[in-house]
């Protein structure tokens, strides 16, 4: 008699594994690109919170400016997608360390409960001094108690923006 042993797979099964793996190709599909467009503003708000860090931290250690004593480091917000890293040793001016630009990110700033405001916008920290000074100065940036960065995705208008704060002491609070 002949043997009914047989080893392959039906049709049907075949297909029901297919369809199984598609399914789950198409949702992790879809949640790497939420998560990539995630991460350009987690990345873009790092890079802020770590220049704002190193100025901060560059002042309070009065790092040398281009070899001289320093008066202030800056952080120079010439507009929403670059930054410039500056320091003012006083005379003969202030000197251009690092400029930035944040890819597929733009930054927005604020006081707490101030109007957005234009750029440029200057946020300065004195030598051997934490706080945190803002130009252009008005009424309504002197009283705030913090600035407000909020980072947004430009490729994709739909993604959560990212906000975080720094305190005029110098404190930043990632919320």
């Amino acid at each position: 008699m002949p043997s009914t042993n047989h080893s392959g797979y039906t049709l049907i099964e075949l297909l029901v594994v297919i369809s199984i793996i598609s399914i789950l190709a198409v949702l992790g599909f879809v949640n790497f690109k939420d998560f990539a467009t995630n991460q350009v503003t987690v990345k873009a708000q790092g890079e802020v919170q770590t220049l704002l860090r190193l100025a901060q931290s560059n002042a309070t250690s009065s790092t040398l400016c281009n070899g001289n004593g320093v008066t202030s480091w800056h952080l120079r917000f010439t507009s929403g997608t670059v930054i410039e890293l500056r320091c003012n040793p006083g005379n003969p001016g202030e000197f251009l360390q690092r400029s930035y630009t944040l890819e597929n990110a733009r930054v927005e700033i604020n006081g707490s409960g101030c109007p957005i405001l234009a750029f440029p916008v200057t946020l300065s920290y004195s030598r051997g001094v934490g706080t945190l000074t803002i130009s252009p100065s008005d009424a309504c940036l002197n009283s705030a108690t913090s600035i407000v960065f909020t980072i947004r995705n430009t490729r994709n208008p739909n993604a959560s923006p990212k906000p975080f704060s720094i305190s005029k002491g110098g404190a930043i609070d990632v919320q």
